[in-house]
């Protein structure tokens, strides 16, 4: 928690573990394939023409792409006092508090984890937004924070 004139504000960041675990794995997988298919010669190692090489090649530089867009897209969520905000590097998008109808938490039935996904209505808005704590980091300080900024919007 930052102090900023009075108001509280909590960051949160994107949480880009999936997509480095995921970018590790698919690296692996290619060079174990490519090794497999290779062939060892006099001359040394060469890549077979294989099209399993091109399509393990083609999965592990699409996760490699997505997670720089990721890190460079710095996803942020923001929570003060009177509003909450989706920062990423190319916008800022604010929700005031007087805009915001509902805010809803959703619990997972089925996974037994600590899932959950936060609904927040907004005025003059057919879409809802929708929250998944999980994706950010300090997931629980971030449930704790989207449930008093309910209570505060339920006592206006």
């Amino acid at each position: 928690m930052n102090n900023d004139a009075g108001k509280y504000q909590n960051k949160f960041k994107y949480n880009l573990s999936f997509y480095y675990i995921s970018t590790i794995v698919y690296l692996l997988v290619f060079i174990v394939v490519a090794i497999v298919f290779g062939k060892i010669t006099d001359k040394g190692f060469t890549l077979g023409l294989s099209s399993i090489i091109y399509l393990a090649g083609l999965i592990a530089a699409y996760s490699l792409l997505s997670l720089l867009y990721n890190i460079y897209k710095n996803k942020e969520l923001i929570i003060t006092e009177t509003a909450i905000v989706i920062k990423t590097s190319f916008s800022k998008k604010s929700i005031e508090k007087d805009k915001i109808i509902l805010i809803k938490l959703i619990k997972s039935k089925l996974i037994k984890d600590n899932y959950s996904i936060f609904v927040i209505g907004i005025l003059h808005k057919k879409r809802k937004l929708f929250i998944r704590p999980n994706d950010y980091e300090n997931s629980e300080v971030l449930i704790k924070s989207l449930m008093e900024f309910k209570e505060n919007i339920d006592k206006k």
